[in-house]
């Protein structure tokens, strides 16, 4: 299969990111309107840094609209600039798309590889630029130059974009680290319209959940995913 191009708006929300709210007693607000579940690494990585993961997701045919899982990059609050890896669902199977946003403008490319049952996917970045891969193949690449990355973030990321739309996904860790020396696990999360997310033994995320308007909007530890922690708030 060949790779595609698409070009699709920022609105898609590929990449998100979160209204802080000011003051304690305010609520999260997301700013996507789709259902997502998103995990934040802690670590400087304005220089090198390595993010492995074998990623997998389970199609769900009866879904009326797209739904993406992803390891991203973004350069700050919005507008800002990003890039990403992710798997995402097409014709039956799960594919790895590569996507980067300029100015507002998102590119989502179909890489052409299928995950049959997982694929191994990775971002990789340096001083000079960032690079996709899927099973050992480089798909993606960037100069930083190009791309405002004020302040530097990176996120795990799953979603799906239409009520009632079913998501079942996980991001198994291979290798994180940041200047050669290993991430810590992450310990925060956002959920919002019914897609949550829970840590597993050996550094898995798992995924899971249906798009519902009156499903929680709300930060959480990942050590304790059904307590709010003050600690996660606003990340």
């Amino acid at each position: 299969m060949t790779a595609r191009w698409i070009s699709v708006g920022a609105a898609m929300g590929l990449f998100t990111v979160l209204g802080i709210a000011h003051g304690a007693a305010a609520a999260p607000k997301a700013f996507s309107t789709d259902g997502e579940a998103t995990v934040y690494l802690r670590g400087d990585v304005r220089g090198d840094f390595e993010l492995v993961y074998d990623a997998r997701m389970r199609v769900m045919p009866a879904n009326a609209s797209w739904s993406v899982v992803n390891v991203s990059l973004l350069g700050g609050p919005p507008p800002s600039d990003a890039v990403a890896i992710g798997i995402f669902p097409s014709a039956g199977r799960v594919h790895v798309f590569t996507s980067f946003t300029q100015r507002s403008k998102t590119i989502f490319r179909d890489t052409g590889v299928v995950c049959e049952p997982r694929c191994r996917i990775a971002l990789r970045g340096s001083a000079s630029g960032f690079t996709a891969s899927a099973g050992g193949r480089v798909v993606g690449s960037w100069p930083r130059f190009a791309l405002r990355m004020a302040a530097p973030a990176v996120q795990l990321n799953a979603e799906t974009s239409a009520p009632g739309d079913r998501l079942q996904a996980t991001l198994s860790r291979v290798r994180t680290t940041v200047r050669g020396r290993p991430l810590s696990p992450p310990a925060c999360a956002f959920t919002t319209r019914g897609i949550e997310v829970r840590s597993m033994p050996g550094g898995a995320l798992q995924y899971a959940g249906a798009y519902r308007d009156d499903a929680r909007t709300a930060y959480f530890s990942l050590a304790e995913p059904l307590v709010a922690k003050e600690s996660c708030a606003g990340v």
